[in-house]
């Protein structure tokens, strides 16, 4: 699936899941498709920074393979996720329910296969 691909629908569903303040698709650091409000740019970058960190931890510890990274903060929550050839990050406010989060993200990942 190349950048093209994406359905805004994908996103559109990420996004209006409550406590999702915004949803991106990025490819090597940079924004393909976002919704919400946030500098998608400067997540974009930070978020291939964060996931490149997260992917070669999980190498060198031998841990298996990347399915999806959470950091929590006081003041949100911030989760990447492949999506066939991009990869999602969802920023959330402090309540967001990661449970139904990671739900719907398993969702979106199994109707690409």
């Amino acid at each position: 699936m190349g950048p093209d691909a994406l359905d805004i629908r994908t996103l559109e569903k990420i996004l209006d899941l409550p406590g999702v303040i915004a949803v991106s698709a990025f490819f090597e650091g940079f924004a393909v498709q976002s919704l919400g409000t946030a500098d998608f740019d400067m997540v974009a970058a930070m978020a291939e920074d964060l996931l490149r960190a997260g992917m070669k931890t999980a190498s060198n510890m031998k841990i298996g393979l990347f399915n999806q990274i959470i950091l929590e903060t006081s003041a949100g929550k911030f989760i990447i996720a492949p999506y066939g050839d991009l990869f999602l990050c969802i920023y959330t406010g402090v309540d967001a329910n990661l449970g139904l989060i990671r739900v719907s993200l398993k969702s979106i990942q199994n109707a690409l296969h």
